[in-house]
């Protein structure tokens, strides 16, 4: 079995019991400092940020399970499976002895993913409601502002970008007949 932390969507327990197929258990929840949620083109990732948290649903999964999360995840390309260790956690449940773990799969936007989907942008409603669930699921509504914050800035962030794009392309346009 393989120890996994969840956030965004996966967190949601329905989701991740059909996504793989009822070979997921959830053991836990934990918390990820110093890094933080960000939409890119209406999806999750992490980022390193100081000061930053995350809350993370913990799952132990099958390797069956695994598969069909790298599928779904666009592993490597989209989104890259790394491994964090136990100590990059801030637990906030017991774990029982048989499910502990010394690290614990994420996965993480890519450098081509980010690249692919550089751009903030707002999540559909639907993916969001998703998320918004998978912290009702599990007693993490304490931690809902950050993906509200999440939500906010990818907003922001789009609007400025559209506002960028139609100043540069007003610009290009004016003084010509």
């Amino acid at each position: 079995m393989i120890a996994y932390a969840a956030y965004g969507s996966n967190m949601n327990r329905q989701q991740m019991l059909d996504r793989t197929n009822h070979e997921a258990e959830p053991i836990g929840t934990a918390l990820l400092r110093d890094w933080q949620l960000a939409f890119r083109w209406g999806v999750l990732t992490v980022v390193p940020r100081p000061g930053g948290v995350v809350p993370l649903v913990l799952w132990q999964i099958s390797d069956a399970a695994r598969q069909e999360l790298d599928y779904y995840e666009g592993a490597p390309r989209v989104y890259a499976p790394r491994m964090l260790p136990v100590s990059a956690l801030e637990l906030l449940t017991e774990i029982s002895a048989d499910k502990q773990a010394d690290e614990y799969l994420i996965y993480e936007m890519t450098a081509t993913g980010r690249n692919a989907v550089s751009r903030a942008g707002a999540p559909s409603t639907a993916y969001y409601d998703t998320c918004v669930q998978g912290y009702l699921d599990f007693g993490l509504q304490e931690w809902s502002d950050m993906l509200m914050a999440a939500r906010e800035r990818s907003l922001t962030e789009n609007t400025r970008s559209s506002d960028s794009a139609i100043t540069k392309v007003t610009s290009n346009c004016s003084g010509t007949p």
